[in-house]
């Protein structure tokens, strides 16, 4: 089959796997009806490839506070490349469904603006954008799976009664004991450009009888690789031992038997077992999607777990399977557990297409890069609650990290994030809270002695500033930094909003110090907001519009345009978790 010989393509962007679920729910009801093409974005060999398509269908979320998902920026970016004629598209049919949260600001921001810069290439849609939301009743759920009933239903239009042909995949594996098996729903493993690298040092920093566990890691820069203030380190995490065990002990499979596995992108892997791929790729830790009930439904044999498995894979059963599933946190291996039957049924193949893969975590890099020795340090959260289950639920990543010793090796690379300090000569304004204060303690440890007196203004928010019955820190993180670069001309302003019955955020300081906020505008300086991703930014971002209402003397309408002028030419940046 020619290269480019398919109906339908479709194309997602993905920050915390939802996307993809979607995209596969789609590929699963179209793959039957003519040749299916599913990527990522940005692993597309040729984005050309599109305009070949006489169908195209995207889904993508909207990432942070508006920005496009990691792996859809390169795709993004030849998107708007102003040679492409706006006939490019005329004679494919489009769609798009966007995902989002509308607690953000720009909710959906990333599948509107792609929306309309399809229409400018003059492509026709096959059904209006749809904007799924997570604040929905049912999650995004509610507003995808009629958008996915709807096209599927356009494409039995387009293609009925054809045959099967073979499929094109980018993810396929080859799986080779004595023959070769092929499975979907596979990407490349780690990058080659990952580092293996030591941990130096790993000690937690929050009071040991404060509620939340947060550790500051050194980690060797074995390759001397630089990073600048906004400079991320992405960490490639492992599942626990213990829970692999279990999961192992439910299947029938020899997880220690070694086999190839090549991918379509040619980078292959020899002498691999299935432990392996529990320990370091299959996401056994996180919640099951309707997808992985549906594939374990048409492998089970057994009646009345099939009969189950349906009954939570169905759309008109949602709430079963938030109920089951979504509130209780369960992961992969506890879903197993609940069906033992169907679990022992399950071959090497099938384990590979169910369980999704573990995607990276980022960690915003909280020391600056002052020699070729200089470690390379983060600060971690330890990801920690209860549901109605008896275990508690940890996030892998940070579970992982924080559980790491000294000695021990860490798969990560250094990656340069959109995020841009000033020039250190450049005045700004620094608001950060919690551990979203990583990026902004590397800055300003990376700042000159001679930095003159007023050129950055600070501004930290913390629950904590300490543990009032034994004077210890509980989570004012880097106090005696925060305190030195104060000594080095930089002015700092806390907020803790637990230390008091009236709770104190950084916007109460931003508005309490408006007057020298605003003269620091209006100098030019830059805005710098980074921390976690819900209330806080949108709070923030009033306060400075409010600052600019009132010392600027302008309208709500004129503040907020000036605002939105400053997000344009990047002097307002946001980094959010």
């Amino acid at each position: 089959m020619d290269e480019y010989d398919f109906g339908i393509l479709i194309i997602y962007g993905t920050e915390t796997g939802n996307s993809e679920d979607y995209a596969f729910q789609l590929f699963d009801q179209l793959k039957h009806l003519t040749n299916v093409l599913i990527s990522e974005a940005d692993s597309l060999s040729d984005f050309n490839i599109i305009s070949s398509a006489k169908y195209l269908v995207f889904v993508v979320s909207t990432s942070g506070q508006g920005t496009e998902p990691r792996n859809f920026k390169k795709f993004w970016k030849f998107l708007l490349n102003t040679s492409i004629p706006n006939t490019w598209l005329q004679r494919t049919s489009c769609a798009v469904l966007a995902l989002g949260d509308s607690i953000y600001q720009r909710y959906n921001y990333c599948g509107k603006r792609l929306y309309r810069r399809l229409l400018q290439f003059g492509c026709k849609m096959l059904t209006p954008l749809c904007l799924a939301n997570e604040e929905d009743p049912n999650g995004s759920d509610t507003q995808a799976l009629p958008w996915i009933e709807t096209i599927v239903m356009k494409m039995k239009n387009f293609f009925p009664d054809v045959l099967r042909p073979k499929l094109v995949e980018i993810y396929t594996v080859h799986i080779k004991f004595y023959d070769i098996i092929e499975a979907s729903y596979f990407g490349s493993l780690t990058p080659v450009t990952t580092l293996a690298c030591s941990i130096l040092d790993n000690k937690r920093i929050t009071d040991a009888d404060h509620f939340q566990q947060i550790n500051l890691i050194d980690v060797e820069n074995r390759r001397n690789v630089q990073w600048v203030a906004g400079s991320v380190l992405r960490v490639f995490p492992k599942n626990e031992l213990s829970l692999v065990s279990k999961l192992e002990s439910l299947l029938e499979i020899d997880c220690h038997k070694k086999f190839n596995i090549k991918f379509s992108n040619g980078h292959p892997i020899e002498f691999v077992t299935l432990h392996d791929l529990f320990v370091d790729h299959l996401d056994i830790n996180a919640v099951p999607k309707r997808r992985f009930f549906q594939r374990l439904s048409q492998i089970s044999a057994h009646s009345v777990e099939k009969e189950r498995l349906d009954e939570l894979s169905s759309s008109h059963n949602l709430e079963d399977y938030y109920s089951y599933c979504c509130r209780s946190r369960r992961n992969h291996f506890e879903v197993l557990r609940d069906f033992p039957n169907t679990s022992l049924q399950l071959t090497l193949i099938d384990v590979a297409n169910l369980i999704p893969r573990m995607k990276p975590r980022d960690y915003s890099i909280c020391s600056s890069f002052e020699s070729a020795n200089s470690p390379i340090s983060i600060i971690v959260s330890l990801v920690k609650y209860r549901t109605v289950i008896k275990e508690p639920r940890y996030g892998t990543c940070s579970r992982y990290l924080c559980n790491l010793l000294p000695g021990d090796q860490l798969s990560c690379e250094i990656i340069h994030t959109d995020l841009k300090f000033p020039d250190p000569q450049t005045s700004s304004i620094l608001v950060a809270t919690g551990t979203g204060c990583a990026s902004i303690h590397a800055f300003l440890q990376s700042l000159p002695c001679d930095t003159p007196r007023s050129k950055h203004l600070v501004f930290l928010g913390f629950r904590f500033e300490k543990n009032l019955n034994r004077n210890q820190e509980k989570d004012y993180l880097f106090r005696e930094d925060w305190e030195r670069f104060n000594k080095k001309n930089i002015e700092i302003f806390t907020a803790f909003s637990r230390d008091q019955s009236n709770k104190i955020y950084v916007q109460h300081r931003l508005i309490e110090q408006g007057k020298i906020v605003w003269k620091y505008i209006q100098n030019g300086c830059y805005i710098i907001v980074t921390g976690g991703s819900k209330r806080m930014p949108d709070d923030v971002y009033d306060a400075f519009r409010s600052i600019v209402c009132e010392n600027g003397h302008m309208s709500v309408d004129e503040a907020s345009r000036f605002m939105q002028k400053l997000e344009r030419i990047g002097r307002y940046q946001t980094e959010t978790y």
